[in-house]
């Protein structure tokens, strides 16, 4: 059994304003209106989910398609045209985040802050954002000695349905930085109630082992 990683909770990050909770796998609005006032010729947008929003002001509307929280690419396509700002919130977590208008790399892109895109948009003109999805190990602040498995917004646990106790003492395995190279579970292999799940590698008594783990608002 893995004790150190068995039955703890998972603390939650010192997360800026509209991050989202690590431990959960809700989506709050697309929209900021508490950035941009009605008739303001911003347009915050928060990037996550499947949405059509209209440009504050205008009959321009912002179309936003992904799959997040299980992948980290997020597309913005404009319909109609004008002078505007859009606002795009980079979450805190997303160290390296890379942003794209139409073939052009947006430079000055920081974690926790907005990434503000002004120009005069036309019909077909769309924004790509790629988040920082990268596994990481992640230490309880409070020196408590636990430890997370983190990617994008989520925590991950173990859980008995899809985790095989292994015996032994574990370490995970990471890199300088504590970056994991650990793989996401086809969809299509979950069982029902689970959303996410990564297979993580270990080492167990000196061998290589993978160990299953599902994302923290599903575990059982």
């Amino acid at each position: 059994m893995l004790g150190d990683l068995a039955g703890r909770d998972v603390p939650e990050r010192d997360n800026g304003p509209h991050d989202h909770p690590v431990v959960t796998n809700r989506m709050r609005p697309v929209f900021d209106p508490e950035r941009a006032p009605v008739g303001s010729p911003e347009c915050p947008v928060l990037l996550m989910g499947r949405f059509t929003v209209p440009v504050n002001g205008s009959d321009v509307q912002l179309s936003i398609t992904g799959d997040y929280p299980r992948e980290g690419r997020v597309q913005i396509a404009v319909n109609g045209s004008g002078n505007f700002t859009v606002a795009l919130r980079i979450p805190s977590w997303s160290r390296k985040t890379r942003a794209v208008v139409g073939r052009k790399a947006v430079s000055g892109v920081e974690p926790g802050t907005y990434l503000n895109v002004k120009r005069a948009w036309t019909s077909g003109d769309t924004i790509t954002i790629d988040l920082d999805f990268r596994v990481r190990v992640e230490k309880e602040p409070g020196g408590s000695g636990c430890i997370a498995i983190s990617r994008g917004p989520q925590v991950f646990a173990l859980d008995r349905r899809i985790t095989k106790a292994v015996p032994g003492k574990g370490t995970i395995k990471s890199d300088a930085k504590g970056i994991v190279y650990a793989k996401a579970v086809p969809a299509e292999q979950l069982p029902e109630g689970v959303r996410m799940s990564l297979d993580v590698p270990f080492d167990v008594n000196g061998r290589p082992v993978m160990i299953r783990f599902c994302d923290y608002a599903s575990a059982g």
